[in-house]
């Protein structure tokens, strides 16, 4: 069994940007991405951030696993915090738009990297599966 966590992670961050925009979502609106440093600066620039980090794996049998998936969905200016919220409920609203595979939400400050400010955030939580 292989495990190629990146390629899976740039997967769902691809189905869950697909299933925004289908849902209505400007383009224009949010970043999906996994380099922090990208996702950095366009909070700064008072967008909304989508990446998908590192997956904790729960073996359900000795060849299969569920793969659980922190979503983390940010927003900027992190100067203001209605406009951030805003921004967030807006990128949330839909991505959570039915059919979707996220499982739980909850709120977060969410601190990227090693960056000196808290942004007002979302975490998501979808579960995948991989067998032989």
């Amino acid at each position: 069994m292989t495990f190629d966590s990146i390629a899976q992670a740039q997967a769902i961050l691809d189905e869950l940007k697909e299933h925004a925009l289908e849902g209505g979502l400007d383009p224009n609106t949010a970043v999906f991405t996994l380099d922090i440093a990208v996702g950095t600066n366009a909070l700064d620039s008072g967008r909304a951030v989508v990446t998908v980090g590192p997956p904790s794996a729960e073996f359900i049998t000795s060849h299969a696993m569920d793969i659980t998936w922190k979503v983390i969905v940010a927003a900027g200016p992190h100067h203001d915090y209605l406009a951030s919220w805003t921004n967030l409920d807006r990128v949330a609203g839909a991505l959570l738009a039915p059919p979707t595979a996220i499982e739980q939400v909850r709120p977060i400050a969410w601190q990227p990297g090693s960056a000196a400010r808290t942004y007002s955030a979302y975490e998501l939580t979808i579960t995948t599966s991989d067998s032989p």
